[in-house]
């Protein structure tokens, strides 16, 4: 019974606050008492997410990122090798081009 008694007392107490405020006014209170979460409590849930996503990960083999590594390494190597041969060949037109001025 105890119980009941203190929180029909809160209630008494707040509607007596709360005497004389409009319907928005009442709302507008309630809403941003609700946005005030601790700030540690955010900053567990923040990590408490992170866990668990944590584990969702499907993280790639060994093999896998060894294949993929291979992969641009070579890509690079003909990527570089294109530029050194492009720019041999403008560079003996651009010489042909100078040597009949």
């Amino acid at each position: 019974m105890a119980k009941k008694e203190k929180s029909k007392k809160k209630i008494d107490k707040k509607k007596k606050q709360n005497v004389g405020l409009s319907d928005k006014t009442l709302k507008k209170k309630t809403k941003e008492k609700k946005e005030r979460i601790n700030v540690f409590r955010r900053i567990f849930n923040f990590f408490k997410e992170l866990k668990s996503e944590m584990k969702k990960i499907v993280w790639p083999t060994k093999k896998s990122v060894f294949n993929s590594t291979m992969v641009v390494m070579i890509s690079i190597l003909f990527m570089a090798l294109f530029v050194v041969f492009s720019d041999m060949l403008f560079q003996s037109i651009m010489k042909g081009l100078l040597k009949n001025i």
